[in-house]
């Protein structure tokens, strides 16, 4: 074998001995990255077998993940200080709101002639009154203060009892409802908690629905389904954004929604191990929900 034979087969070996090396860094390397990703810890990224070359590229990765660990540490503390003051508020606005509905309540009754302008002044108070406990609501399920006490409950007697709550204001504004409640349905769940859902669930109906409604409860062997549907105001366009926070589809209407009714059915929902689901076809806007069943 030639001299040059010589030096070319060496170099073929140092430069796939180089190759190896430093794919095996760079493996090792991306290992540490997700390692990093995933945990969010502060551990500084090495060079693993010392391949100079990589040394640019782990600088400028610390340096990326310093920048987001900066990130996230204002969004922590500017999301704490929103959720204070958004707490602070609510609270400080629902004192002076129930004062001021009493005195029109009392009102009402004294003074007959001014009954249309305190009817005004009582249903505005009304409406802020409700946007505040929604807001109360919304901040209760952020600072995880909802725990759900599960019990077996009777599904079709609860649906059928906040129907009827519900049933003098359907009437008012001409709702034509068809019912099929199976009886003697059966699931594990918090009564207050499945109270707060279908109230959410008719006052949106009453907000957003119009002409017809259909409440379904039906179960197979294993669940209990809640299936509710009407008839839309006007047309969904973004069906899969109708759960997320301060989302309405019409941002104009401001006194008709706070954007977070099905946000906080969605998340009630969950806490108590449901799924809920949402259709909408030819203005027809349908809400799924379904339970586990228990077998009495």
């Amino acid at each position: 074998m030639s001299y040059l034979a010589i030096i070319s087969t060496l170099a073929a070996f140092f430069l796939a001995y180089r190759y190896l090396t430093l794919r095996s860094s760079l493996r090792k390397l991306a290992k540490e990255i997700e390692e990093k990703r995933i945990s969010q810890t502060n551990v500084i990224l090495t060079n693993p077998e010392h391949q100079v070359i990589l040394d640019p590229l782990i600088h400028e990765v610390n340096q990326v993940f310093n920048e987001l660990q900066e990130i996230r540490i204002m969004s922590q503390q500017e999301k704490k200080t929103l959720d204070l003051a958004i707490h602070n508020i609510t609270h400080d606005i629902r004192t002076p709101l129930t004062i001021a509905s009493g005195f029109t309540q009392n009102l009402l009754k004294d003074v007959p002639e001014q009954q249309e302008k305190l009817m005004k002044i009582q249903k505005n108070l009304t409406t802020v009154s409700q946007r505040v406990e929604v807001l109360l609501e919304y901040q209760d399920l952020l600072e995880a203060n909802v725990q759900p006490q599960f019990q077996q409950l009777d599904l079709s007697q609860v649906l059928k009892e906040n129907l009827l709550h519900y049933y003098s204001n359907l009437t008012e504004q001409n709702f034509a409802a068809e019912v099929d409640i199976e009886e003697g349905v059966l699931i594990d769940s918090d009564p207050e908690i499945l109270q707060r859902i279908f109230q959410n669930i008719f006052s949106n109906i009453l907000k957003h629905g119009e002409k017809q409604l259909s409440v379904k409860l039906s179960s197979d062997d294993k669940w209990a389904y809640v299936q509710i549907q009407n008839q839309s105001q006007q047309e969904i366009k973004n069906l899969n954004k109708l759960t997320s926070r301060f989302y309405s589809e019409n941002m104009s209407e401001t006194e008709k929604s706070s954007g977070l009714g099905l946000y906080i059915t969605k998340e009630l929902v969950e806490l108590t191990q449901g799924y809920l689901t949402m259709k909408y076809q030819e203005k027809q806007f349908c809400l799924e929900i379904a339970w586990h069943l228990v077998r009495g």
